[in-house]
């Protein structure tokens, strides 16, 4: 698989009419006046090219970290239905952030880090 790209937002939104994808309040920094936070939703979507030795099916998996420690792991399934390009939409709903720092969506395939996505969480001043 080749990276086409990733985004990570409060929301993703895929039109099945037009199939446009849209990306509503993109995280690339999150601000809080106090400790621990509950952010509601974090989506993300991965876009990829398949290349010719890539299975229709490949199984990922979505990690998500902060200050390098995981939070949260789960199955990012990636399904190319016939054709070269492929998306896959993950969500993680009501997640605690114990402290500040560096959040980072990890995704994998064969258990190689294979996309990412990072921004800053911090303390208000």
């Amino acid at each position: 698989m080749q990276l086409r790209y990733v985004v990570c937002a409060e929301q993703i939104l895929l039109d099945s009419n037009t199939n446009r994808v849209t990306a509503i309040n993109i995280l690339d920094h999150v601000v809080s006046k106090k400790f621990p936070i509950t952010l509601p939703r974090l989506s993300f979507i991965l876009a990829v090219h398949r290349q010719n030795q890539d299975a229709p099916e490949v199984n990922c998996r979505a990690d998500l970290l902060l200050n390098g420690e995981k939070l949260l792991e789960g199955p990012l399934n990636v399904s190319f239905e016939g054709s070269n390009k492929a998306r896959a939409i993950g969500v993680a709903e009501n997640f605690v952030l114990r402290e500040p720092g560096t959040l980072k969506i990890a995704v994998f395939a064969n258990d190689e880090e294979f996309a990412s996505w990072s921004f800053d969480v911090d303390l208000e001043e």
